[in-house]
């Protein structure tokens, strides 16, 4: 790879990361609460654009569609890893920083409960946060 390629790569992914975090600032001024998933949704639509408009595919990122079921199917055990791998990191930092009085992670930020407070004990703004989660996390 020459210097002029590497140069152009990190202005790409410079432009990328200005392009969502400016996004990302003008969409919490229109929709605090929906901030965060229109931008990550609009940057990767942008991005994959631009990609396709360079003759590239998420595929040759290792971002392929599993094919048949087994695939499919294997993905549960490891999705159950992963839950459980952060579950024990997220009560090993909580029980930490109780131990430690450490407020700025027992405390809850004053944003967190006026975006997702209305979530507790409302179902259906728990399944649209749901899926929400999961359109951002699997748009390709």
């Amino acid at each position: 790879m020459t210097t002029t390629s590497r140069t152009f790569v990190v202005l790409e992914i410079l432009f990328f990361v200005i392009f969502a975090l400016g996004s990302k600032a003008l969409a919490l001024e229109w929709t605090p609460k929906y901030g965060g998933p229109i931008t990550l949704i609009l940057t990767l639509v942008i991005l994959t654009l631009y990609m396709r408009r360079q003759g590239r595919r998420w595929a040759q990122y290792g971002l392929k569609p599993l094919v048949g079921i087994k695939p499919k199917l294997m993905v549960i055990p490891q999705a159950a890893l992963v839950f459980i791998a952060f579950a024990l990191a997220v009560g090993t930092v909580l029980v930490l920083a109780n131990v430690f009085q450490i407020s700025a992670l027992i405390e809850i930020s004053d944003g967190v409960e006026s975006r997702f407070g209305e979530v507790r004990g409302n179902f259906p703004k728990y399944l649209m946060w749901l899926g929400i989660v999961w359109v951002s996390a699997d748009v390709w």
